[in-house]
């Protein structure tokens, strides 16, 4: 990975990227569905927002959900979600002791969690979601059922893609805290070695991919 760094710029790696990906949009689309779906997350292609909004709709009535907490973007504050007899939170990262307890308590007791992701990774159909203040890590790991919504511009081929963004960030001395990695459900093991679904974190997952 440094010997490629070190061949070409940061910036020119990054131009690179780009222009791969929109000239492959449409077979990183399918790679990423293809290889999501193999790690089991139940994926759809939406055409926008409305559809989006209709979709998530059915998840919410499907998994009879109570009460929904997600990430605090303007695309998730722009979806039509019914609201009849649920309770929807839109969280952000809480940097007080108290904010954080009541963040937390809300989490832990919400039956859906939704989030956009900042990147989705095609050759393993994973979700990127780097800290920020519009999102608690939480909303994507604590529910039982976690929804992505994942924007076609921010595929990328594979993880060494995504690392070229993050140096490029940390060059910029722009910090993260955490990132988070989502290949799918929550999935652990006893002491038998029997792999479980669910068990800490969500077990059913949507992976929505959107133009």
């Amino acid at each position: 990975y440094e010997s490629i760094v070190n061949k070409t710029s940061i910036q020119d790696r990054i131009n690179n990227i780009k222009n791969f990906t929109e000239s492959n949009i449409k077979s990183l689309e399918l790679e990423l569905l293809k290889n999501a779906k193999l790690s089991g997350w139940k994926t759809k292609k939406i055409s926008n927002i409305n559809e989006c909004s209709d979709y998530i709709n059915q998840i919410i009535i499907k998994e009879k959900a109570k009460s929904i907490v997600t990430s605090y973007d303007k695309y998730i504050l722009d979806l039509n979600l019914h609201k009849d007899n649920i309770q929807i939170n839109n969280i952000k990262k809480n940097t007080t002791k108290k904010g954080q307890n009541n963040t937390r308590n809300l989490i832990i007791n919400a039956d859906i969690g939704i989030t956009t992701v900042d990147y989705a990774i095609a050759d393993t159909g994973t979700c990127v979601l780097i800290s920020k203040k519009i999102l608690s890590r939480l909303v994507s790991l604590l529910p039982p059922i976690y929804i992505a919504i994942v924007h076609k511009k921010h595929i990328l081929k594979n993880l060494e893609d995504l690392f070229v963004f993050q140096k490029n960030k940390f060059e910029k001395e722009d910090y993260t805290s955490a990132i988070s990695l989502i290949s799918g459900p929550s999935r652990s093991a006893d002491i038998q070695s029997e792999l479980i679904t669910g068990v800490h974190g969500p077990g059913n997952v949507y992976m929505l991919l959107t133009d």
